[in-house]
């Protein structure tokens, strides 16, 4: 009679967050078009968003 081991599994786990920014912006628009087209999107300091 063979007796087995039980296979043990272990997992770590490891939790990161980030914040990322962006703007959409273009050249080949004015001021005006641009922030109609793109709304907060457009905003000088950028759009952010939080990743976790």
């Amino acid at each position: 009679m063979t007796t087995s081991t039980p296979i043990r599994i272990g997992y770590v786990t490891r939790i990161e967050r980030f914040s990322a920014a962006h703007r959409l912006n273009s050249v080949h628009l004015s001021a005006a078009e641009n922030i109609a087209l793109y709304g907060k999107c457009n905003h000088t300091s950028g759009h952010g968003h939080n990743y976790k």
